[in-house]
């Protein structure tokens, strides 16, 4: 029976894993800008984008040292377009406890009021994720710019747009079809957002 609260551990951090985030940056874990092919590579259960093999190599040398310098970059991207002022896990507001814990899961900034609420944070990553997502397309959506969709570039967004979040941004499709591009590489088109 002890081996109970391990297997539900384990489980909730395989399923957080199905609901990652794509990686948003411009730029991969070794600082080398993307183009319109990266290479994909998942990392313990992270996806990461890498300009070619050569700075995937590189990455695998030392990619906890790699890993800290793309969430610090992750945070500082993120954290302007946040979408709630309180934590996720606790419902406490952000800066009540302390300075708020900024961690980064499957490629998503989570804001905490305290680092007790980590766990919770990684464990029931898909739960908390809806959340900031609901709270970013509410937010976002009354000022969205583009009127086509940013993959096929024609089709007008229309009254029931694809909403996709990507690292906190939304970004609207005309359908769900264009969905597998934007994940594919999201920094091309969260730019194409960005422009408008």
């Amino acid at each position: 029976m002890r081996t109970y609260p391990i297997i539900a551990v384990i489980v909730a951090c395989l399923c957080s894993f199905l609901f990652a985030d794509p990686y948003p940056l411009a730029v991969d874990p070794t600082g080398e800008k993307l183009g319109d092919k990266p290479v994909a590579y998942q990392h313990q259960g992270r996806d990461l984008l890498f300009a070619n093999e050569q700075s995937l190599e590189a990455f695998k040398k030392d990619p906890a040292a790699l890993l800290k310098k793309v969430d610090e970059q992750i945070v500082e991207q993120q954290l302007k377009l946040y979408p709630i002022d309180t934590c996720v896990v606790a419902g406490e507001k952000l800066g009540e406890m302390g300075d708020p814990v900024n961690v980064v899961v499957n490629n998503r900034l989570i804001r905490l009021c305290c680092g007790g609420c980590k766990k919770s944070a990684i464990t029931k990553y898909d739960e908390h994720v809806k959340k900031l997502n609901a709270a970013a397309i509410e937010q976002q959506a009354p000022k969205y710019a583009n009127k086509t969709c940013v993959v096929s570039e024609q089709d007008e967004v229309g009254d029931k747009p694809t909403d996709l979040v990507i690292g906190g941004r939304l970004v609207r499709l005309c359908c769900e079809d264009c969905e597998a591009a934007v994940k594919a590489n999201p920094a091309k088109y969260l730019a194409k957002v960005e422009s408008k």
